[in-house]
Formats: structure tokens, C-alpha cells, sequence
């Protein structure tokens, strides 16, 4: 995954996406070590199918791990690389970052304050809301990481906000 050559990386990042499926693995990328920020970077590559597997792998990951969760967190650049995900126009790479910031919001309440206090929460709204038959699963997920961030008390309903 660490190879500049972009076949070589892709086909590491493609085999990690189907190893981290394994707890030994998870707790791997649990360890002190860079390795769930490099699969955060990784999503950004300009070659789709290595940007679409790191995701991939984050989807799984952040689904297990709440250590996973708050370690997305670690780049500098870790909203832009949300904003990314969620704006990408590959139906497949956003449904992945959409399925990240679900588990996200859904792993821990300091995590999901994080997410709260930048545009994300303007994001899962505007997804919540698309209506194209390709795009039912973010729009599921979107909405799922919206109730999470309700459950947390972060957020209030429309019909809630008047009480």
C-alpha cells in the first residue's frame, strides 16, 4: 500500500480491504501505528478503484472498531477527505464515506460531536433528502447517522425544536 506504483497500491489496498475482515487484523490497525490514517488518505487517490477500496476497508473497520472510529480523526485533513467521500460522483465511493461517518456517529458521543460541529450534519441532510434510485442506500445511511447524532442529544427533530 506504501508502493508509488499505482497498480501495486491498488491491489495491496484491494487484498487489506478483504483482510481487515479478520479481528487479528482490526486489532492491527487498532495498534499504535498509522495505518488506519493511511486508508484515510488512500481515499482520496485519483485512481477510483484504490480510493473505493480504501474506503471499502474503512467501512468495515470503522463497523467493528470504535478505536478506528476516533483514529479517522488523525490527518489534518480528515474533513476535507469526508467531504470527498460524501461529494464524490462515484455512487460507490460515497456510499463507503457515508457508511464511515454512520459508524462514526454511532461509535462514540465525542466522535459524533466532532462530526456535528463542522458541515457534515448539513451534508447527511442534503443526502437524506436524494431521491435517485442509485442512491437509496446513502440515503438510508445518511439518515441512520442523523438519528444517531439525535440519539446523542445533539441534534433535535424539526417537530422537537419548539418544546
Amino acid at each position: 500500500m506504501y508502493e508509488e506504483h499505482e497498480m501495486l497500491k491498488r491491489a495491496a489496498t484491494q487484498v487489506m480491504t478483504n483482510l481487515i475482515m479478520s479481528p487479528d487484523v482490526v486489532k492491527i490497525y487498532e495498534g499504535n501505528n498509522d495505518r488506519t490514517k493511511l486508508l484515510v488518505l488512500l481515499c482520496t487517490e485519483e485512481d477510483e478503484e484504490t480510493s473505493k477500496a480504501a474506503a471499502g476497508a474503512l467501512a468495515v473497520l470503522t463497523s467493528t472498531s470504535k478505536k478506528a472510529c476516533q483514529k479517522i480523526f488523525q490527518p489534518e485533513s480528515w474533513l476535507d477527505i469526508l467531504h470527498q467521500l460524501l461529494a464524490n460522483p462515484s455512487t460507490d465511493i460515497q456510499h463507503r464515506g457515508v457508511v464511515i461517518v454512520c459508524n462514526m456517529m454511532h461509535s462514540s458521543k465525542e466522535a459524533a460531536e466532532k462530526l456535528i460541529a463542522t458541515d457534515i450534519m448539513e451534508i447527511l441532510l442534503a443526502l437524506s433528502t436524494l431521491q435517485e434510485d442509485d442512491k437509496v442506500k446513502v440515503r438510508e445511511f445518511a439518515t441512520e447517522a442523523l438519528k444517531a447524532a439525535e440519539e446523542w442529544k445533539l441534534i433535535k427533530k424539526p417537530d422537537e425544536e419548539d418544546e
